[in-house]
């Protein structure tokens, strides 16, 4: 019975992770992927903070393509920035000659845990264009190549 009487309560707590926000980049623009540097910036709160206190960040694209960014990065309350890179991704692209279509298909997403743990909150930022890569094409909805995306992420993890 006391389980059914604190449920009401805990619906009104704000969901852990809920407090983080992605700030930067800007989803009204384009991630320019031949930049030297896109920073990567967000805001938490103390809950967050608390809860936890590191963030590994993954750049996500379609159908499923995902590359780990940074892992254990520290994360405190208040906010927090990261300068990610692009060219090992853009290179290891243009080696598998993928084509990349020019919706806004790509986001960011933040883990936050605890030390080396994996269990923890995931969180989505807004989706994004890119451009600054020779193979980007409106007609194409899924990512095409004439290699498999092992090569691709085996090719973006040999650039680190």
């Amino acid at each position: 019975m006391r389980l059914s009487a604190t449920l009401p309560w805990l619906a009104l707590l704000p969901s852990i992770g809920s407090a983080f926000k992605f700030t930067k980049p800007d989803p009204n623009k384009k991630l320019d992927l031949s930049a030297e540097v896109i920073t990567i910036a967000w805001t938490t709160e103390t809950n967050d903070a608390a809860a936890y206190d590191r963030i590994d960040i993954w750049w996500n694209g379609p159908p499923g393509f995902g590359y780990e960014l940074v892992k254990n990065f520290p994360l405190a309350a208040g906010t927090g920035e990261f300068g990610w890179n692009p060219k090992g991704v853009r290179q290891s692209l243009e080696l598998s000659n993928m084509t990349l279509p020019s919706a806004k298909e790509y986001e960011f997403k933040a883990q936050l845990h605890l030390g080396n743990s994996t269990r923890g909150a995931g969180i989505l930022s807004d989706k994004y264009a890119v451009e600054g890569y020779s193979r980007i094409s409106a007609g194409h909805r899924l990512l095409q190549g004439s290699a498999g995306w092992l090569l691709v992420l085996g090719a973006c993890m040999l650039s680190l």
